[in-house]
């Protein structure tokens, strides 16, 4: 029987493949945007092999592929989506730790935008 288990293990394998791209920070904006929206079309797949119990079935999984999303998201513009992405992982998030790697990634976006007030009030109040 083919379930989510084997679909995601499948995904898992090569997940690291779009974490390449949080990895290219020191490079120009224009390869990072270039590389960024292929990495949100296959978190995009990945994501679409979750339902609605995978929050409770595999937390790190669920958590590990919504927050690469959000990066991925805010590194190819996709600050819409990047929004989505990060309210799903905060509203599931377990521990402090979890909230506080979105909301890196929300401020991160924020100053990309140069929306420095509300990177300051995401710092500040979260």
């Amino acid at each position: 029987m083919w379930h989510l288990g084997h679909r995601l293990e499948r995904f898992e394998v090569s997940g690291p493949a779009s974490r390449t791209v949080t990895r290219l920070e020191a490079y120009s904006p224009d390869l990072i945007f270039n590389i960024a929206g292929p990495a949100v079309q296959y978190l995009e797949n990945g994501l679409t092999l979750l339902h609605e119990g995978s929050w409770q079935e595999d937390y790190e999984l669920s958590r590990g592929l919504h927050v690469e999303m959000v990066e991925a998201a805010y590194l190819s513009g996709g600050h819409e989506r990047m929004e989505r992405y990060a309210r799903e992982a905060l509203s599931h998030a377990h521990q402090l730790m979890d909230v506080i790697q979105v909301h890196e990634l929300k401020i991160q976006a924020c100053q990309a935008q140069n929306r420095l007030a509300a990177a300051l009030n995401l710092g500040l109040h979260g």
